[in-house]
């Protein structure tokens, strides 16, 4: 799985703390899970080695450090993403956060409009990509197509 490694910590803590200040909603706020917006997974996918059925799941990061799963990853830039349907969690994967400074270096195809969601079958057709934009900063998370 591609994630984003090259980028400096503070950079990562100035955007997850702007994102989080910049009146997400009283309920967000308080929980430190911020809501990224809407998005439907058009196939049965494995985020955490665990199955999500197909469907159209609100998304939320929250402000939990995921480990980094590779040698050079950059912890701070990595969190965790909740798949929620019904008001409850489906599946989490972890979340690459990107400044809107750095992602032409991690993707080449034109960002989803601030404030919305897609995802995006890769190549080989083994993976979506679900990206949220919210405020300029890109949040990227590789689901397993089951």
């Amino acid at each position: 799985m591609n994630r984003y490694v090259n980028i400096g910590m503070s950079c990562a803590t100035a955007a997850l703390l702007a994102v989080a200040s910049a009146g997400v909603g009283a309920q967000s706020a308080q929980s430190g899970n911020v809501a990224l917006g809407a998005v439907r997974i058009p196939r049965a996918a494995k985020p955490d080695g665990k199955p999500l059925p197909a469907g159209t799941y609100q998304i939320r990061v929250t402000m939990q450090e995921a480990q980094p799963s590779a040698p050079g990853q950059t912890p701070s830039y990595e969190r965790w993403a909740e798949f929620v349907q019904g008001g409850q969690v489906k599946g989490r994967e972890v979340v690459s956060v990107v400044p809107q400074s750095d992602i032409a270096q991690v993707a080449k195809m034109k960002p989803p409009t601030s404030g919305s969601c897609r995802a995006e079958l890769l190549k080989g057709d083994d993976y979506y990509r679900v990206w949220c934009n919210r405020a300029g900063t890109h949040y990227l998370v590789h689901l397993a197509v089951s």
